[in-house]
């Protein structure tokens, strides 16, 4: 749990999200491309029309590759991070945090620290010595962020998407996750 400002919001928890959580992620996804479309490469247009969403969302969440955290407030989704290992031999030992946002009446309380503590937690456990993201450059909060849960910027790729008629620089960065002694990789999905 997460105690929370002087403006007396709930407190918050964060945990894996389950298949039964499907619905009230693809409200707050949806929620998230409208409301913010230059801080994601997916866009509302290509989420809306997908057929049977909520079906895919349930089979995500079941899926032992990857982990999507989610942060509750009096029972409703405010909060999201997921998660990825991507599988490939030659990068076994690097994992990727994507789909993280905070909606903004839950911002400024340490709901974004906690699910990207949670995603660098995961991803320990699944045996990874590094964990990395790319973010908007019109996102200084959430660089902020990253910055101050110990990741670095390694790169830019110019021009990296396009939102609202505007080309939009994205920054890689990357968090170094030493291995305790003896640590043993597990899958994600341990539930």
């Amino acid at each position: 749990m997460i105690r929370q400002g002087s403006d007396r919001m709930a407190a918050a928890t964060i945990r894996q999200l389950r298949p039964d959580d499907a619905r009230s992620w693809v409200d707050l996804r949806l929620r998230a491309l409208r409301e913010e479309p230059q801080a994601f490469i997916s866009s509302y247009a290509e989420y809306q029309e997908r057929p049977n969403l909520v079906t895919q969302i349930e089979e995500r969440f079941r899926r032992l590759d990857q982990a999507t955290f989610g942060a509750f407030v009096g029972g409703q989704l405010l909060g999201m991070a997921t998660f990825v290992d991507e599988g490939r031999t030659k990068q076994a030992h690097i994992g990727e945090l994507v789909g993280m946002y905070v909606s903004p009446e839950a911002r400024g309380r340490g709901i974004g620290r906690s699910l990207v503590q949670a995603v660098l937690a995961a991803a320990r456990g699944a045996g990874k010595t590094q964990v990395e993201l790319a973010v908007a450059d019109t996102q200084a909060a959430a660089k902020g962020l990253y910055a101050a849960c110990g990741f670095v910027a390694w790169g830019t790729q110019p021009r990296g998407m396009q939102a609202d008629g505007a080309f939009i620089d994205l920054h890689f960065m990357a968090c170094s996750l030493p291995l305790d002694e003896g640590q043993e990789a597990s899958p994600v999905g341990n539930r």
